[in-house]
């Protein structure tokens, strides 16, 4: 039998999900044929328009698979950008998912316990999507290779899903794969729905402010994309309080997030990568007023509008746009774009974005009303910033603020940009602040930061090793006959 790890990490063989797959391998049967495919070792195009060869190469290669088991880490709450942009790809570019009916599908996961739920729930429901039969997955806390849960929590956890990969192929099968969406709303590039050839043409305002300017942050761009054009241009004749800026991220062609976290522990959060988005977030935040714009793939927000927030993932923790008031419009996601939106006010919302108005999906409005529905945002947006209303305080948005405060207290010397800010906001107790001191002194130079690094993760690989061995010689002398030995 053959069993592939799909590794999304963009650290690669140094990420923990990485290592953790590695060491899960340890507790398969003999059975298993293991291979492990590194989506960082590739480069997909983020033009999803067309298939290139090294898309063909990671199908070939997992295709004929019985068990597929997705590992990563959990990125601002969501997929790694290079998984999510892989599964955009299959639901483009695979014509038959009927390939993917006999395989069975797992995941492994690190984070720092946030939104793991929701994430591991959307690659439950990818798989099915794909036709596989989906198995079991677990998750662990940690944080670049350093720190994981205890590690007798972690082998047990590695041991418990092996179990599971372990049994006969024909009893992983005996349940069939279930599947309540359609296709088309997980995959990226959506039809130009029929309503929209039908809305009326919209009549600009007869006179228009100077005081508040509105952002539309589009993710697709209006060259490629006409629903994202027509919504543009509706939305710009129908705003009357000042003048509309568009911002198309695809147009910006940036890169993805390589989670080296040089954002949050030097300098003052901005990222290594010199590629416009330090100025075009500047002038983001120059806005009080926005309305983001997105179609909804693989259950969620698309690939650009990932790599948007997984690059301004420290301004997550420190509320980089607060003030600032919006809505969401996802089109295309059909009945997945209730829970897709709802994520993604979480995550405005801990940017300081008071999210006042949402659309989950577009084209469930008729031609009549679609414009109404626009302009009744827009205003909801203004009497919202007009009034100054603060942000809904909600369970999630306290569990979630919660979160982020214990994991910068653990490891506020890695995330110094965001220690520093909760400590100002004087969210952290005395014992918490003296435990940070030591690991701020040593992590002080990029030096001492890569050596201690891979100091921790040489670490946990032997701790790791000295407790299989451990177990071995255990079961050894467990199942050793009686008077073996005896006369040497």
């Amino acid at each position: 039998m053959k069993i592939v790890f799909i590794s999304g990490s963009p650290r690669g063989k140094e990420s923990g999900s990485y290592q953790l797959a590695q060491y899960l391998t340890h507790f398969l049967d003999e059975k298993f044929r293991v291979e492990f495919i590194r989506l960082d070792a590739f480069r997909l195009s983020p033009d999803i328009r067309e298939k290139n060869s090294e898309f063909d190469e990671i199908i070939e290669r997992f295709q004929d698979a019985d068990i597929v088991v997705w590992t990563f880490g959990i990125h601002v709450g969501d997929l790694p950008a290079s998984l999510k942009l892989l599964i955009e790809y299959i639901f483009q570019h695979v014509p038959d998912l009927g390939i993917f009916t006999n395989i069975c599908a797992a995941a492994i996961c690190t984070s720092g316990r946030l939104f793991d739920d929701i994430v591991l729930s959307r690659i439950r429901l990818l798989s099915q999507a794909m036709g596989m039969h989906y198995l079991e997955d677990i998750a662990i806390t940690g944080n670049q290779g350093l720190f994981y849960d205890d590690d007798e929590y972690t082998e047990s956890q590695a041991r418990r899903l092996a179990r599971v990969l372990n049994k006969p192929s024909g009893i992983l099968r005996d349940e069939p794969p279930l599947s309540a969406c359609k296709r088309e709303w997980l995959q990226p590039v959506k039809d130009f729905p029929e309503i929209l050839r039908a809305v009326p043409e919209t009549e600009s305002a007869d006179s228009r402010g100077d005081d508040h300017p509105l952002l539309i942050l589009s993710s697709r761009s209006v060259k490629s994309d006409r629903t994202a054009a027509v919504c543009a241009e509706i939305i710009t004749k129908s705003y009357r309080d000042g003048p509309v800026e568009l911002i198309c991220l695809e147009d910006l062609n940036l890169k993805r997030c390589d989670g080296c976290l040089w954002c949050n522990h030097y300098g003052d959060g901005t990222c290594k990568f010199k590629d416009g988005l330090d100025i075009v977030y500047k002038r983001i935040q120059s806005f009080s007023r926005m309305i983001v714009l997105t179609p909804g793939t693989g259950a969620s927000d698309d690939y650009y509008h990932k790599v948007f927030i997984d690059r301004i993932w420290v301004d997550i923790h420190r509320e980089g746009l607060k003030s600032t008031y919006g809505g969401i419009i996802m089109y295309g996601s059909g009945t997945l774009g209730e829970s897709a939106v709802g994520f993604m006010v979480r995550v405005y919302r801990l940017l300081g974005v008071n999210i006042v108005h949402t659309i989950p999906e577009l084209f469930d409005l008729t031609a009549t009303n679609l414009s109404s529905r626009l302009k009744r945002m827009l205003e909801q947006v203004a009497e919202a910033h007009q009034a100054k209303d603060p942000i809904p305080v909600s369970s999630n948005l306290i569990a979630d603020r919660r979160a982020i405060t214990w994991i910068t207290a653990r490891w506020g010397y890695i995330l110094v940009t965001d220690y520093d800010y909760l400590k100002k906001k004087g969210v952290f107790t005395w014992r918490e602040r003296m435990r940070i001191i030591p690991g701020r002194i040593l992590f002080s130079t990029p030096t001492r930061y890569r050596k201690l690094l891979r100091f921790g993760r040489n670490r946990i690989t032997r701790n790791r090793i000295a407790r299989l061995k451990l177990k071995l010689a255990e079961m050894t002398r467990e199942y050793r006959p009686s008077g073996f030995g005896e006369y040497e």
